[in-house]
C-alpha cells in the first residue's frame, strides 16, 4: 500500500512540477482494496493540486501585498519629511514671536481658560520682580494678588475686552496701564486670554509735578497781581497825600495873601490842561 501511495505521488510530482523520479521499482500486485486504495491515493493528489494552487494565489498576494506595503513606505517616508519641515518652520516662527515677546518693554501675560499662567515675558518679571520660572503655570491670581475681577482673570470670567485700566502692581508697587484681548485658535474658539501692561509711575510722577508747578505759578500770579493791586494803592495813597499837602500849601499861601490884599477875588485852584479837554482860562 505505501509502495502504491509512493508510486502515485511520484507520478504527480512527475506530471505537474517535471521531477524526474528513476523508477526502480514495481508496482505492486493489484489486491482486493484496489479500488480503496485508488480513492485515497486520489484524494490526496487531489490535495497535493490544490495546495499548490492556493500557494501559487498567495505568493501572487504576497508579492502584490509587498509592493503595496513598499509604496505605502514610500509615501510615509515623504510625508514624515514633510511633517518634519514643517515643524521646523513652525518651531522657528514660534522662537522668533517669543523672541519678539521678550524684547518688548511691555509686560505680556497670557493665560489660558482656566487662568493659568502660559506666558509670562522678561518685562513682566522685572515689573513684578518674579522669575518667568516661578510664574508660568501658577494662577494668574497668586501671581498679581487680586481676585477674579481683575486683569486678564476680568475678561476671562466676564467677557468684554479692557482698554486703558489703570491699576497698581504688587511686588514693587508700580502703576500700570493694562489692555486685555482674547486669544483664538484657527477655528475662532476661545482658547485663552492675553494681557498686555505698561509702567507709567513716571508717567504719573511727571504729571503730579506738572500740576504741583501749574499751582505754584498760579499762586505766583496772584501773589503778583495781589502784590500789582497793593502798590497801585500805596502810590494813590502817596498821590493823594501828595496832593493834599501841595494843596494846602497854596491854600494857606492863597490865605495870606488875601489878608494882604483884601479887595482881591479869592482864587481858583490851578487845573491841569488835559490833552483833550479845552483848556482852561487863566484867573
Amino acid at each position: 500500500m505505501q509502495l502504491g501511495i509512493t508510486w502515485k505521488i511520484a507520478e504527480y510530482l512527475n506530471e505537474v512540477h517535471n521531477v524526474h523520479i528513476v523508477q526502480t521499482f514495481k508496482m505492486p500486485e493489484q489486491s482486493n482494496h484496489r479500488h480503496s486504495m485508488e480513492g485515497e491515493i486520489s484524494s490526496l493528489i487531489n490535495a497535493f493540486r490544490y495546495f499548490n494552487e492556493a500557494a501559487t494565489t498567495l505568493g501572487a498576494a504576497y508579492r502584490k501585498l509587498e509592493a503595496r506595503i513598499n509604496d505605502l513606505t514610500n509615501q510615509l517616508d515623504e510625508k514624515d519629511r514633510q511633517l518634519y519641515s514643517r515643524l521646523v518652520e513652525l518651531d522657528r516662527v514660534t522662537r522668533y514671536l517669543m523672541s519678539l515677546v521678550e524684547s518688548l518693554s511691555s509686560g505680556v501675560v497670557a493665560v489660558d481658560m482656566n487662568g493659568v499662567i502660559t506666558i509670562f515675558n522678561r518685562a513682566a518679571a522685572e515689573m513684578l520682580a518674579i522669575p518667568a520660572e516661578g510664574a508660568i503655570g501658577k494662577p494668574y491670581c497668586e501671581i498679581f494678588k487680586c481676585d477674579d475681577r481683575c486683569g486678564a482673570m476680568r475678561t476671562l470670567m466676564e467677557g468684554p475686552e479692557l482698554r486703558g485700566v489703570e491699576r497698581e502692581l504688587p511686588g514693587r508697587a508700580l502703576k500700570a496701564a493694562y489692555q486685555t484681548t482674547w486669544v483664538v485658535d484657527s477655528f475662532g474658539e476661545r482658547i485663552g486670554v492675553v494681557e498686555v501692561f505698561e509702567d507709567i509711575t513716571m508717567l504719573r510722577d511727571l504729571e503730579a509735578k506738572i500740576e504741583h508747578q501749574k499751582t505754584l505759578s498760579a499762586l505766583g500770579e496772584m501773589a503778583a497781581a495781589v502784590a500789582h493791586e497793593l502798590q497801585s494803592a500805596f502810590r494813590h495813597r502817596r498821590l493823594r497825600r501828595s496832593l493834599k499837602e501841595r494843596t494846602g500849601w497854596r491854600t494857606q499861601k492863597v490865605a495870606k495873601g488875601r489878608k494882604n490884599h483884601p479887595g482881591r477875588p479869592y482864587p481858583r485852584p490851578h487845573r491841569r490842561q488835559s490833552p483833550v479837554s479845552h483848556p482852561s482860562k487863566n484867573y
